[in-house]
């Protein structure tokens, strides 16, 4: 692939299988990319696992993480790769939409991108090279090492660095985990369920104006409050000032 060169797939131990047939479908259209899997037996999709998935020696633009739990078309790669051609080298992209009011809002304005600092999910995520570097060098500076989802620290990161996600609308992925998630998560976020309203396999992304796309995308300026970022990686938030994050 022109922007990146290695797939690393976040295995937990609840679906080792599932993580080695992902890797075999993946494998079938992989054009010479690497395709491997961060596996820890003690943890189940928690942050040692996310670490050791972003600790490989990659000069490629991005390093594409995906979780164990997740559907698409055989093609992704090229797909995801062609959009990458038009993607700013110091954002993160994902490529999974979660379902959310604003998500609704930005398909029904026709934008192909949202960009935000809180709202995105990361079950399929293109970490640009030197932002990956500078978030594995500070992040355990703010929680630590054993605590479970990477969602908090890159929150946290993206407010203290000033850096954006960039989700790709519609979804090329689709959740499967919605109702058994291996960190015990309820099936729904208050009352949207956790899978994509916007999956669309047949998605055709060579017919877009990515460049434009990125370029003039739909904001979604809410502020998440710090307290959720410390929730998320399993941390007590009781009497925590949040204005940090109102920057």
């Amino acid at each position: 692939m022109r922007n990146f060169n290695k797939v690393r797939i976040i295995n937990c131990k609840a679906r080792e299988n599932e993580g080695k047939a992902m890797q075999k479908l993946l494998q079938r259209k992989a054009d010479g990319t690497e395709i491997s899997i961060a596996f820890d037996p003690d943890m189940s999709g928690a942050w040692k696992t996310y670490r050791k998935a972003m600790e490989v020696n990659d000069d490629a633009d991005f390093l594409i993480l995906m979780e164990d739990d997740i559907s698409f078309p055989i093609d992704v790669l090229q797909r995801m790769d062609h959009i990458l051609d038009s993607a700013p080298r110091d954002g993160w992209i994902f490529f999974y939409v979660p379902t959310n009011g604003e998500m609704q809002k930005a398909l029904e304005s026709g934008k192909h991108v949202l960009k935000a600092k809180g709202n995105w999910w990361p079950q399929v995520t293109a970490i640009p090279k030197a932002s990956r570097l500078e978030f594995l060098s500070v992040i355990d500076n703010y929680f630590p090492e054993h605590s479970k989802s990477g969602d908090g620290r890159i929150l946290r990161y993206f407010y203290e660095h000033n850096v954006f996600g960039h989700t790709i609308i519609p979804s090329l992925f689709q959740h499967l985990g919605t109702w058994r998630s291996a960190l015990g998560y309820n099936g729904k976020v208050g009352q949207y369920v956790r899978n994509s309203f916007c999956y669309s396999p047949d998605f055709n992304v060579y017919e877009i104006d990515w460049k434009n796309e990125f370029e003039n995308p739909y904001k979604d300026n809410q502020v998440r409050p710090l307290g959720w970022a410390k929730w998320k990686v399993g941390m007590p938030t009781d009497g925590y000032n949040d204005g940090g994050f109102q920057k």
